[in-house]
């Protein structure tokens, strides 16, 4: 006998979203446990290659954080054996392999927070294991969301994914778009810098529509408080910053984040994301698809410089 589990119980498992349910627009409906099954989260669009370290980490990176009760644990061994009876160990590999979202090659495809539970991904995350009982869910949400690779644009799923669950996250991407509220950007990274406590691996990207100083489309990528508050992120390994911003960010972030043992790394210009990379080359072949890529990336650079102009004297 199958069981029925509401779509409601489901989202408020993975982003525990409360209230916020009704705005999906998903009340009282229910699902079998072979929908459950297949929960579709979206992929985010920007994949960086130097973060294959963080992002291809297996199991044993949160051995340490994942709280692994013992088979005994789970009641009498003379019992049928069962998924709880089976060593602690097993069930770690098991759990990454429900739980962690990956592309066709088993590298780690970012979870786009904007869009909850209702997009399509490159892979299904499993997630119904977590309903099962107190201690599978013990074991595994520090999967769902320690293994996990994150992005978002906006401030919003930060804040309604919990806090003990925001606490788990260690590798996160944002894009800052051009119209992009300060207050909204300032909470996010003080939120950041005091609560996301496993925080290891930051991406975020300024965007810009327009290069003239002073227009709203420019973007925050020249703003003094938002750099400060960047610096403040001090518990990472790794920080990237890419799209439009100010000529000393760089030398200031690796000068204020670096004795605390922060890398921190570039990526001038808007870049096309790896899936955009990966359709080109695709469709031109991979000589013709490189030179289109090194001409585009030339020219992303020069915009880059002209965005640059005037940011010189820009001193935190």
């Amino acid at each position: 006998m199958e069981l029925a589990f509401r779509h409601k119980d489901i989202a408020e498992v993975f982003f525990d979203l409360g209230q916020d349910i009704k705005k999906l627009g998903i009340k009282g409906t229910t699902v079998s446990s072979t929908e459950i099954s297949t929960i579709k989260l979206s992929p985010s669009n920007t994949v960086n290659t130097e973060t294959e370290s963080t992002h291809n980490s297996g199991p044993s990176t949160l051995a340490a954080t994942v709280p692994l009760f013992s088979s005994r644990a789970c009641g009498d061994t003379s019992q049928k054996p069962s998924f709880l009876t089976i060593p602690p160990e097993l069930r770690l590999p098991i759990y990454e392999l429900l739980l962690v979202s990956r592309d066709d090659n088993g590298d780690i495809s970012p979870v786009n927070l904007d869009v909850g539970v209702q997009i399509l991904a490159n892979r299904y995350i499993q997630a119904a294991i977590v309903r099962t009982c107190k201690q599978v869910y013990c074991e595994a949400v520090p999967i769902l969301y320690g293994a996990n690779a994150f992005s978002t644009m906006t401030v919003t799923p930060i804040t309604r994914i919990g806090a003990a669950n925001f606490e788990m996250i260690r590798d996160l991407d944002i894009s800052i778009e051009s119209g992009f509220s300060l207050d909204f950007l300032m909470q996010l990274l003080s939120t950041l810098s005091t609560d996301a406590k496993a925080l290891r691996k930051f991406s975020i990207t300024w965007e810009a529509r327009e290069f003239c100083a002073g227009s709203a489309s420019r973007g925050l990528g020249d703003n003094l408080e938002v750099v400060r508050a960047l610096a403040k992120i001090k518990q990472l390994d790794k920080l990237l910053i890419s799209g439009y911003y100010a000529k000393p960010w760089l030398a200031y972030l690796r000068r204020e984040m670096g004795p605390a043992g922060v890398e921190v790394f570039e990526e001038p210009g808007d870049l096309p994301p790896v899936f955009i990379i990966e359709m080109i080359m695709k469709e031109f072949g991979r000589e013709e698809g490189k030179y289109k890529l090194e001409e585009f990336q030339k020219c992303e650079l020069h915009n880059f410089r002209e965005w640059q102009k005037g940011t010189e004297d820009l001193l935190p």
